[in-house]
């Protein structure tokens, strides 16, 4: 049994929105597609959004969208940081990338090979080296693109004592070639009047090493900050900020310091349809639901659909809720009463959200310290005697007053429910206090899901 799911095989730059995408995303990308077409000079988009919310998945498909469904021109090239993060210099493996999409696999020549050499001489002495020496680390670091790359810097990449690397001004002489080189790209297949933009993505950037991270947007401002070169960076801006504090200190505004690489923040839809009706974890949810109602899912769909709790859902925390689903113990009490056994069903389901997303209450809950002000801050409840028994906010009210707080009468909502019913389902608790740490320890305390 497969309890993880598996990232969604996308040929990258060969399909759109149209054939692999759920969650109503191609209306962002159409307007990310009609922001990069209206840009001229060299920008940074940063594409933000939290863990888990569906960046890589949106920007894998934005790249092959742009020219097949929203009718863009500029070449669009992805980039995937993290894989990269391992090499200590960004240049090379974004060079390489950036050869391997204008060449496929074909020899360099023309301008792509006087864009190898330019940027062979703004790459440092020691990884010149390994370039030279076709090593192994050459190839991880340049993947497709190291031999010809290596080929093309001839001379050059075979001197690591270059004068490039002497005086401030041969460095800028370089950078200029450099720059030059890769504007030249941008009319390989326009003009001087109307060059072809390119569009490079770069990819899980927050995930990578700090100083990697921080590296790539040094490089990006000094070395690509070319006309018609514009970058898209799929991150999380919180976590780079917390990049920028580890290296430069915890005092540092790292908001302000990530202001001199990034220009625009693209945010990516999460609530669809009209007057919000729709969140894009509830669709997801869905979506992957869809085959059948296993274990908690009908009870956990009645609590994720809550605003109060969409809203703090990722895609990636759907993911784990899923597979926490798949994986706990079932629901095995002796069922004296139908509710009974839903009661405790909404319970356990609601201790499952709280352990993906609210950790802190399931530590107060773990203690018996929970409270029924917890539990409404969190599901935002609105009973209502009136609407009976079977209005979906009396239920969860009921079963967490029932749970947490002695006194509550349930005959008020004409459940038929009595306490004895209710904690002989599974236990014998001697005080209420006891029965939610309790299932707690029967249902989830043995299993921590971190994918």
């Amino acid at each position: 049994m497969s309890i993880f799911f598996p990232e969604p095989d996308i040929d990258i730059g060969k399909v759109g929105f149209d054939k692999k995408c759920q969650l109503g995303r191609a209306a962002s990308g159409k307007k990310l597609s009609e922001l990069v077409e209206k840009i001229s000079e060299p920008v940074v988009i940063a594409v933000d959004g939290p863990w888990g919310s569906g960046k890589s998945h949106f920007l894998k498909l934005w790249t092959g969208a742009h020219k097949l469904e929203n009718e863009g021109s500029a070449k669009v090239i992805y980039f995937d940081a993290f894989k990269h993060d391992y090499f200590d210099d960004p240049l090379v493996a974004l060079v390489g990338q950036i050869f391997e999409d204008y060449s496929k696999g074909k020899t360099p020549d023309g301008k792509m090979k006087a864009f190898l050499k330019q940027a062979g001489r703004l790459v440092k002495p020691a990884t010149r080296i390994a370039l030279a020496a076709g090593t192994g680390f050459a190839s991880e670091a340049l993947g497709a693109a190291a031999s010809a790359a290596t080929k093309a810097l001839g001379k050059e990449a075979e001197n690591a004592l270059d004068p490039v690397w002497e005086n401030e001004a041969n460095r800028r002489d370089a950078m200029d070639g450099f720059k030059q080189a890769l504007k030249d790209l941008t009319i390989e297949n326009g003009s001087e009047d109307a060059p072809q933009k390119i569009v490079i993505i770069i990819d899980e950037l927050d995930r990578c090493r700090p100083d990697f991270a921080l590296n790539m947007l040094e490089t990006i401002k000094h070395f690509f900050a070319v006309e018609n070169v514009i970058f898209v960076l799929g991150v999380n801006l919180v976590e780079l900020e917390n990049s920028v504090k580890a290296r430069y200190g915890g005092e540092t505004n790292a908001g302000k310091y990530l202001q001199k690489f990034v220009q625009i923040r693209f945010r990516l839809n999460e609530v669809l349809g009209i007057k919000g009706r729709h969140h894009i974890s509830v669709d997801y949810f869905n979506h992957l639901t869809k085959d059948g109602d296993v274990g908690y899912l009908t009870y956990l769909r009645s609590l994720i659909e809550r605003p109060s709790v969409f809203r703090q859902f990722g895609l990636r925390d759907v993911q784990q809720l899923l597979a926490l689903n798949s994986i706990i113990p079932k629901h095995q009490g002796r069922i004296l009463q139908e509710s009974a056994n839903t009661f405790q069903m909404l319970i356990i389901s609601g201790l499952m959200i709280f352990k993906i997303i609210r950790p802190d209450l399931l530590e107060k809950a773990r203690h018996g310290h929970l409270t029924y002000s917890d539990i409404n801050a969190v599901f935002q409840l609105n009973p209502n005697p009136e609407s009976g028994h079977f209005n979906r906010d009396n239920k969860i009210h009921e079963a967490w007053k029932l749970a947490l707080e002695d006194g509550f009468d349930p005959e008020t909502f004409d459940t038929g429910q009595n306490l004895e019913d209710f904690y002989s389902v599974d236990y014998n608790p001697t005080t209420r206090e006891n029965f939610v740490p309790l299932l707690i320890a029967k249902y989830l305390d043995d299993i921590e899901i971190y994918k």
